[in-house]
């Protein structure tokens, strides 16, 4: 996988956390962030963000867009 490319994802992934933490501030995430390191190409690297709902309310997550 280019280099671009997985840092393009990485890019994707903070905008997208950025996004979820400013429309529900009850969402808590073990990690904001994640390092793939050194990715070689053909590699596809994947990382699950941990994140739990701190309210008492559900959480819905409806939409998500990035900038």
């Amino acid at each position: 996988m280019p280099y671009f490319f997985t840092k393009s994802i990485v890019v994707l992934i903070m905008v997208l956390l950025h996004a979820v933490i400013s429309a529900a501030l009850s969402i808590k995430f073990e990690s904001d962030t994640h390092d793939f390191g050194e990715v070689r190409e053909g590699d596809m690297p994947e990382f699950s963000f941990q994140l739990m709902n701190s309210s008492t309310e559900d959480l819905v997550i409806q939409k998500i867009h990035p900038s």
